[in-house]
This record gives C-alpha cells, sequence and structure tokens, in this order.
C-alpha cells in the first residue's frame, strides 16, 4: 500500500506540474522493416535506456483494485524518465514499438472489475506480454487505466508495420487501425480530429497539433531514401521545437536496432536489443540518455544500479520537492527492487 501510495503522489506531482508539449510520432514502411520515429517534447531532458527482461513478475502501482499483475514474455529496450518500470516509450524483442503522447480531450474509464493500471504502467506492460497489434489491443481492453493524472494517448506499431493509435475517449478504449488510419502518425489530438484536418479547407497552424499532423503525412508521402533512419532524422525536425524537443528517437525495427540523442547532447547514439541477455537471471542494464558517447553505445551499458535509478527520480522531482511526501523519492527509486523472477 505504501508503494501504491508513492507512485501515485509521484505521477500526480509529475504531470500535474507541467504544461501541455507538442510530442509528435509516426511510422514509414521500409524495404528492411518499419521505421518508428518519435519526439519526445517535455520540460526535463535527463532518462536512462533501461534493457528489462523477460520472465519477472510484476504488480501494478495503482490505487484501485483489483491490480494487474503478469510476467514479462519479451525483453524491452524502454526510455525512462522518472525510473525504472515507468516508461516513457520503446520496443520489445517481438518488435512492438509503444509511445506515449499527450491527449488534453482524454477520458478514461468509470470504475470496472477489470485489473487496473496506470497510464504509464500500460506502455510496459504491453511491451512486456505484446508479440504483435493484435495482442496489444486485446491485452489493453483487459485491463482498466486508473489514471493517476495525465491524459494520454498511444501510438503502436508491429513488425509487420501494423500500427494503430490507442485512445480513451468518453470512457472507452478506441482502437484506431487498418485502413481507419490512413497516416501512420500521431500528435496531440485525436485521430479522426487528425484525419479530419487532412481535408479540411482551413488549413490548421503549422506548429499546431493538427498542423504537425499535417507536416508529417506530407512527409511521409515523399520518395523514400536509401537512408530510412535519416530520412526520419529530417522529418523529425520538421516538428522539432527549440525549447521544448528533448528527446528525439527512431526504431529501426526489423533489426530491433535503435537510434536516439537529446536537446544537448545531440550526437546519435545507437543501441541493437538483440545484443542483450534477455532472460530474467541476467542483470537488467542500463545506460544514461544524456552521456557524452556517440554511434554505437551497446558496450557502454552497465548492470541496473538501484543508486542510479534513484538519483534520476531524486533529480527529476527536484522542482517539486517541497510538494511531496517525505520519504515518496525513496520508496519509488527502490520499487524495482521488489521485482522477481518467475520460478
Amino acid at each position: 500500500m505504501i508503494l501504491r501510495l508513492a507512485a501515485l503522489a509521484l505521477v500526480v506531482v509529475v504531470l500535474s506540474a507541467r504544461p501541455a508539449f507538442p510530442c509528435s510520432a509516426f511510422m514509414r514502411t521500409t524495404p528492411e522493416g518499419p521505421v518508428v520515429a518519435k519526439s519526445y517534447d517535455w520540460s526535463q531532458e535527463r532518462g536512462l535506456v533501461l534493457i528489462n527482461k523477460r520472465g519477472v513478475n510484476k504488480r501494478a502501482l495503482v490505487m484501485s483494485v483489483p491490480v494487474a499483475s503478469w510476467t514479462s514474455r519479451y525483453a524491452s529496450l524502454t526510455f525512462n524518465q522518472y525510473g525504472r518500470e515507468f516508461p516513457n516509450g520503446g520496443l520489445n524483442e517481438e518488435g512492438l514499438v509503444v509511445e506515449v503522447l499527450l491527449l488534453p480531450s482524454s477520458e478514461y474509464p468509470s470504475y470496472d472489475l477489470r485489473p487496473a493500471i496506470s497510464e504509464l504502467g500500460l506502455v510496459q506492460y504491453l511491451l512486456d506480454q505484446a508479440s504483435t497489434l493484435y495482442e496489444a489491443v486485446t491485452l489493453a481492453n483487459e485491463v482498466r487505466v486508473s489514471p493517476v493524472y495525465a491524459k494520454l494517448h498511444y501510438f503502436v506499431c508491429d513488425g509487420t508495420g501494423a500500427c494503430a493509435t490507442l485512445e480513451f475517449l468518453s470512457g472507452r478504449l478506441v482502437a484506431t487501425r487498418g485502413r481507419d488510419l490512413p497516416v501512420p502518425a500521431v500528435t496531440n489530438s485525436t485521430y479522426a480530429d487528425s484525419k479530419r484536418s487532412l481535408t479540411a479547407r482551413k488549413r490548421p497552424k503549422p506548429r499546431s497539433s493538427l498542423g504537425r499532423f499535417n507536416v508529417i503525412s506530407q512527409g511521409l508521402k515523399r520518395t523514400a531514401l536509401p537512408d530510412p533512419v535519416g530520412q526520419a532524422w529530417s522529418l523529425l525536425d520538421e516538428v522539432r521545437f527549440e525549447d521544448s524537443t528533448q528527446w528525439q528517437v527512431v526504431y529501426e525495427v526489423g533489426p530491433r536496432r535503435v537510434h536516439f540523442r537529446t536537446r544537448t547532447h545531440p550526437n546519435v547514439k545507437t543501441v541493437s536489443l538483440s545484443a542483450f541477455e534477455r532472460d530474467c537471471d541476467a542483470p537488467v542494464m542500463m545506460h544514461d540518455l544524456l552521456s557524452d558517447a556517440r554511434g554505437d553505445i551497446t558496450a557502454r551499458f552497465a548492470p541496473y544500479d538501484e543508486k542510479r535509478n534513484l538519483a534520476l527520480v531524486t533529480a527529476t522531482l527536484k522542482p517539486m520537492k517541497k510538494s511531496l511526501p517525505p520519504g515518496i523519492v525513496s520508496v519509488v527509486g527502490a520499487y524495482p527492487g521488489t521485482l522477481s523472477c518467475a520460478k
């Protein structure tokens, strides 16, 4: 119960202290497989890149009951800003990518008897268990998101290039996919509004949510280049904001390879999920998002360190420390230590 209260207070304070920022994400099909890209816009740049293991028993940190519990089936690479197990997005070993973006009009479901999970917990829940888009949508329907604060929607793509937006509208989960998703992209508007904006008489402002969706839509129509990662960087830069774009991430889904750069550390770093041991008896691996490394950073990953995780949580919560209950930082920072391998 203490851990659940700590997690609740953590996410409430963190997310309620932020204005809405203009994130963008998209998928382009290439001969080598899908390339998924994300622009993370926020007021914090710090973070950890984590290699999460398969075969780990987990239990959601929520105030509601019943509580979702599961065992991870797949290893994953995730980007975490507020500590391990609270990912902003990532890729699993089966090629599933999950990313979150703010959606001010989100309305989460009312209480029911489905197991509960938090908004951010849903990301790890899907990466841990889903190998396809179909499985991800099915799993998302089997749990109830018990909101802490953030109004989010999700961009999910699998190794075949099938994508969907998962949105909570009027209290129910709406998965938009297939022919209903003509442009595999998402910003900070509902997908229905985004799609309508493509044919609206009045063009949206270029830097607005709908404007960025239109920019990406046009960009995805351009002829594919021999360098799909470079092309993804270029399109990400078209929707980039100097003051709020903190991370840019490009996932090469086929080879399970991820590239990323940050606002103050623009050198591109590359890492392959397949290069790591992925079973639970191997240590979780981690890398500082803001390191000065460049190129292939696989060898620069180190075993997970609770102190470094705690240091990240402490740093990202520092601006609102006076509003936090005593001891919450240490409790949340230590939470991953409560996880265990399945027998």
